[in-house]
């Protein structure tokens, strides 16, 4: 007859001899080889990133305490695989080719008091105004304040600026706007490393509705945050001065 089944010995060794040829004595030594190999690449690119963001953090600390920057020679950073908020380059896409070549840094550890540049950002156009009337009360003249009426129009903002290279040292921002909050604005501020200090107004100043990414609560130094200060709507003219003073103390040259 026909149709007698097939030995179930010769399937077995069939199937024994293609495994055989998958699995044997020379390419699991080569399979484990390359699986370590693989590990060690991972770990190593992890260490170059750990070793490049702690730089940079080292870096963006000493600007914070207004030093100088140890990378920076004649305007230009000596350093091109870290990102600290000055390279002017970081603002805009990049091809491979071009991020390893020297970067134009804004830098500027002091500056004179008329050099300061502030941000005011809120959807209403009353509080914008309203600032920048306190802010002509401290003393900063109409060309060094520029408003922008949503965070969307303030990340543009902060992006021209630093191709201007003018960038802001102060961005002073409503929490809650038609669009993103003033919360994603300072999220945008601290991972794109723009250097400006931040403080933020709002009705609501207990931080309830901040999202779990917020980053504002972050120290830049000890006892520092990224957001100096929250400051309540109504917003007084004497509380409102003395913050923006506080916040620009720092680039402020002796």
């Amino acid at each position: 007859m026909n149709n007698i089944p097939p030995d179930n010995n010769e399937e077995n060794e069939a199937d024994f001899s293609f495994r055989q040829q998958k699995f044997d004595e020379n390419s699991v030594p080569d399979a484990i080889t390359s699986l370590i190999q693989n590990k060690l690449a991972v770990r190593q690119l992890e260490m170059e990133m750990f070793d490049r963001v702690k730089t940079e953090n080292d870096v963006r600390r000493f600007k914070r305490m207004g030093k100088q920057c140890p990378f920076e020679k004649g305007g230009i950073c000596g350093n091109v695989s870290i990102r600290c908020g000055e390279r002017q380059q970081y603002s805009v896409p990049e091809s491979h080719s071009e991020k390893r070549l020297p970067h134009r840094c804004n830098y500027a550890f002091k500056v004179n008091r008329d050099q300061l540049h502030i941000l005011v950002v809120d959807d209403d156009p009353v509080i914008r105004e309203m600032c920048i009337d306190f802010l002509k009360v401290a003393g900063f003249e109409n060309s060094q304040i520029e408003t922008s009426p949503s965070t969307e129009d303030a990340i543009d903002a902060l992006k021209v600026a630093k191709i201007k290279n003018r960038p802001y040292h102060l961005v002073i921002s409503d929490i809650r706007m038609g669009g993103a909050s003033g919360y994603h604005l300072v999220n945008h501020i601290v991972e794109r490393n723009f250097n400006a200090r931040v403080l933020l107004i709002s009705a609501f100043t207990d931080g309830r509705d901040a999202p779990n990414n917020y980053l504002g609560n972050s120290e830049i130094l000890p006892g520092k945050k990224v957001v100096n200060n929250f400051l309540r709507k109504p917003v007084q003219l004497s509380d409102f001065n003395k913050n923006v003073l506080e916040a620009t103390s720092d680039f402020i040259a002796a």
